[in-house]
């Protein structure tokens, strides 16, 4: 009686003891967290965790989610959650100064006006219902920043969406862009190439839309010094700049400027008609400055990403693929950079190619690349008037992938090590030193080089049709992008594209490739045999209807209805060589779900057993040497 009262009281202390420690984990370690996943997906950067903190006054991000409405939509149950505890780090981490809150905007619920008024996109599911996922930031002047609705397309650019949020809220000023360039960006006096007189032109689309967002300041070819107010030079198509400009643009890397360059070996935009060696931009001693090359009397050509123009006469032109101006896609767009992740395509024109000259402490990460499908070009095979036909046949290719655009960063030595070029080119040498000169960057550089600058032009990217103008390429989010990366701070440029939560099954990846590979060879030659089996059919039929007193032949008859049984029978092997393409996987789906649901609890209940079975054993043995 002792023994079964000193056990039962054992099992009720221990019972006690696990809520009592439950209880003062869920108090005590309710910050604690313990990510396991190989990425680290759930851990916030060093750069988010210092932007989270950064705000000097409360930000404010309200999540609206319609939980009931995505209810039985796993994808986006699954993604909401995993936006919702992204926040509630973000708010851990801010020490208060992110504030998080959650609304369910039901339908027809003052809620759903927030929303909408918000600018938050519905997803429409019937019955006059949408579901809205997106985030809506304020901060204590009355900025807001929203995300109309989170794409779980883009999660790998999450944390840097919801970073790039904070970070602009708890910096409401607009950033500062500088402006060097000698296209006519911001409009103005241009020369007409058809009548060769000025005319008056209108700011491009590209500067337009950067004026929403930034201030723009021209500098204008010759400055002393660029402001410390710029947070961006933008230097565009630099060409016949003095030489204290280029030392003033060298001073503002070694500062710390950020800097989204435009050098380009034909613009296209450069004063058409001229030969096309005057058309290439003047970079001056910045390229080895900053530990890259660019060969100027080159462009990169590509096949696989050749756009196709209209040649020929007015009156009957033929479309052709023109080598020299590729449309990158997203197989020559690298994916792990905020800057082009989240674009589909860019028009260049007359492209360069950007090298690194492997400088130590200088990274050159590309951003843009050509296929192997790809070939240097001339500058000179392009001539005043290009022949596409005439580059597409003497086409070589290589197989390099070219890079066309790249980010720079790291410790730079200064293009003017011993001071300023001196005014007058007759003096002796640079001009001593000023107070404050760098010979090498103040911290880390960062910049953003790209071998076109056509791609600003607005017929590049857009089309005007009969509604307006429409976007054909996402050259503009890729300038906006980069100038947006650049002006945040060095934490939010820190961040990059995160693994995704969702992992794809590879193995199942590999068997459906295989399964296509065995089945392809048969699946085209029964698609063959129905092609014949319809051609010899609808001649036959043809023949008939053209003279309607035609009397088929009994074996003529004989034919028809064997087409007609082979065509049937053809089109039966067909859809049973596509069921087969998925057998495979459906077995592996079938072994999955056998695993989960009977393997592993029998796996683990055996454990169990032979575990209880194993301490039920020592105590037998215990008792037994006891006794």
């Amino acid at each position: 009686m002792n023994r079964r009262f000193t056990a039962v009281f054992a099992a009720l202390l221990v019972l006690a003891l696990f809520i009592a420690v439950n209880m003062i984990a869920a108090a005590s370690l309710r910050s604690a967290r313990i990510d396991v996943t190989d990425s680290g997906v759930f851990t916030l950067t060093q750069g988010s965790k210092a932007i989270a903190r950064s705000p000097e006054e409360p930000v404010k991000l309200t999540l609206y989610y319609s939980a009931k409405l995505a209810t039985g939509r796993p994808a986006l149950e699954s993604y909401a959650k995993r936006v919702r505890e992204l926040l509630e780090e973000y708010a851990r981490v801010s020490g208060g100064k992110v504030i998080v809150e959650v609304k369910d905007p039901e339908p027809f619920s003052q809620t759903e006006d927030e929303a909408t008024q918000a600018g938050l996109t519905g997803v429409p599911v019937g019955n006059g219902q949408s579901i809205y996922f997106g985030l809506v930031g304020a901060n204590s002047t009355d900025g807001r920043e929203i995300i109309a609705f989170f794409d779980p397309e883009q999660e790998r650019f999450l944390e840097y969406e919801l970073s790039r949020m904070i970070h602009t809220l708890a910096n409401p000023k607009k950033p500062v862009i500088g402006l060097i360039s000698s296209l006519p960006i911001m409009g103005g006096m241009t020369l007409d190439p058809r009548t060769r007189q000025p005319v008056q032109t209108p700011p491009w689309q590209i500067a337009a839309q950067l004026g929403l967002l930034f201030e723009i300041r021209q500098l204008g070819s010759a400055v002393d010094a660029i402001p410390d107010d710029v947070d961006v030079l933008l230097l565009v198509h630099p060409k016949a700049l003095e030489p204290r400009t280029y030392y003033a643009i060298d001073q503002f890397v070694m500062r710390g400027g950020r800097v989204v360059a435009f050098f380009d070996p034909v613009a296209e935009t450069d004063q058409p008609g001229q030969p096309v060696a005057l058309r290439a931009s003047d970079p001056g001693p910045l390229l080895d400055s900053w530990g890259v090359t660019i060969d100027l009397t080159t462009i990169a050509g590509d096949r696989y990403f050749a756009t196709r123009i209209l040649t020929g006469p007015a009156n009957n032109p033929e479309p052709v693929p023109y080598v020299a101006w590729p449309t990158i896609t997203e197989e020559g767009l690298n994916d792990d950079d905020a800057i082009t992740g989240n674009l589909s395509r860019v028009t260049l024109a007359s492209a360069g190619v950007v090298r690194a000259a492997g400088r130590d402490g200088v990274t050159v990460t590309p951003l843009m690349t050509t296929t192997p499908d790809s070939q240097l070009i001339p500058q000179e095979a392009l001539g005043l008037e290009p022949n596409p036909k005439k580059l597409l046949l003497e086409f070589m290719p290589t197989t390099e992938k070219l890079p066309l655009a790249v980010r720079i960063q790291g410790t730079l030595t200064s293009a003017f090590p011993d001071g300023p070029p001196a005014n007058d080119e007759a003096a002796a040498g640079p001009l001593a030193p000023p107070e404050g000169h760098l010979r090498e960057s103040a911290e880390p550089a960062n910049i953003i080089l790209i071998a076109d600058a056509d791609l600003l032009a607005d017929g590049f990217w857009l089309r005007e049709t009969m509604f307006g103008l429409r976007k054909i390429a996402d050259n503009d989010s890729l300038i906006a992008n980069a100038v947006e990366n650049l002006a945040g701070s060095s934490d939010l440029i820190s961040i990059r594209a995160r693994q995704a939560t969702t992992r794809p099954f590879t193995i199942v990846a590999d068997m459906m490739r295989d399964a296509e590979t065995q089945y392809l060879a048969e699946q085209q030659l029964l698609e063959e045999k129905l092609q014949r089996a319809e051609t010899r059919l609808r001649e036959l039929q043809q023949a008939r209807g053209q003279d309607n007193s035609l009397v088929l032949s009994p074996e003529q008859q004989a034919e028809i209805e064997q087409f007609r049984a082979e065509y049937t029978e053809t089109r039966r092997q067909l859809r049973e060589v596509k069921l087969n393409l998925r057998r495979d996987v459906e077995r592996l789906g079938t072994q999955l779900t056998l695993i989960n649901v009977a393997v592993v609890p029998a796996i683990v209940t055996v454990f169990a057993l032979a575990l209880a079975g194993i301490r039920a054993l020592r105590r037998r043995t215990a008792r037994a040497a006891a006794a």
